[in-house]
């Protein structure tokens, strides 16, 4: 690919300004056919740098097997995290082009220094607690459409999160046991288990961090990750309200305006 350099940081200032413009644009396959999956995290770094704010965490992406079926892949991906997505408990629709809502569990993690691949037992071990958590994902595609290289360079749709209130300050619980009920202006729209990512939270949370190290992305000492959809996304518009209960662990809520 000639002056790949130069390709990448353009296709980033594409993504960034349609965030910004809240301004769908055309997958960025579409023009470049040829870009692979490594491609797409050069990309991603890119943009996440343009905008200036502090790295929090992860945030997982695909990891259901029918969700990877559809994109083409046979392995999930992940998403950083920055300051600037983190809300508390409310979002505002006109800062998004068309968001969608999914329930997760959020890990904690302090003084991580990570040297070597971890296994999920090793970061149940590290994990230093949880709690239940809202994602709010805003493809910057047409219509919500792309392929799994398109969705990794536009940092897997991260838009903005939200952590209850509902932390344990604990190193180990089987969050499987957890079952969810979704609700959206009080009528029950999803239910699931954490088990539906990669296995469990703690598997997928060592997925995305054994990636995101064999990538070198610098993460803080103290983040944040969320291991990945429990449930469909849901779409949302003003007014809507938005409630998760997590089996045994607590409760998150999220209102649109």
């Amino acid at each position: 690919m000639n002056d790949t350099p130069t390709l990448f940081n353009s296709l980033a200032q594409a993504l960034f300004e349609a965030e910004k413009s809240k301004m769908e644009i055309e997958p960025l396959t579409k023009a470049n056919p040829d870009l692979t999956l490594d491609d797409a995290y050069c990309i991603q770094r890119t943009l996440v740098s343009l905008g200036g704010n502090q790295i929090v965490g992860l945030k997982a992406a695909l990891t259901s097997k029918a969700k990877q079926i559809a994109m083409g892949v046979d392995q999930a991906g992940y998403g950083i995290l920055l300051a600037s997505m983190q809300v508390d408990g409310k979002i505002t629709c006109s800062e998004l082009i068309h968001p969608r809502v999914e329930p997760e569990i959020a890990l904690f993690f302090d003084n991580f220094l990570q040297t070597s691949p971890l296994t999920a037992w090793q970061v149940a071990e590290r994990s230093v607690g949880f709690a239940p958590a809202f994602e709010v994902i805003d493809s910057r595609y047409l219509k919500f459409k792309f392929s799994a290289v398109d969705v990794y360079a536009d940092n897997c749709s991260s838009a903005r999160f939200t952590v209850s209130n509902d932390i344990w300050e604990t190193r180990f619980q089987d969050l499987n046991l957890s079952g969810v009920v979704f609700e959206k202006n009080g009528e029950v729209v999803q239910t699931g288990t954490p088990a539906a990512v990669l296995g469990s939270p703690y598997a997928s949370a060592a997925f995305l961090l054994n990636l995101a190290f064999h990538h070198q992305v610098e993460l803080p000492k103290k983040f944040l990750v969320l291991t990945g959809g429990i449930t469909e996304a849901v779409p949302v518009e003003a007014g809507d309200f938005l409630h998760a209960t997590f089996g045994g662990i607590g409760e998150v809520r999220l209102r649109v305006a």
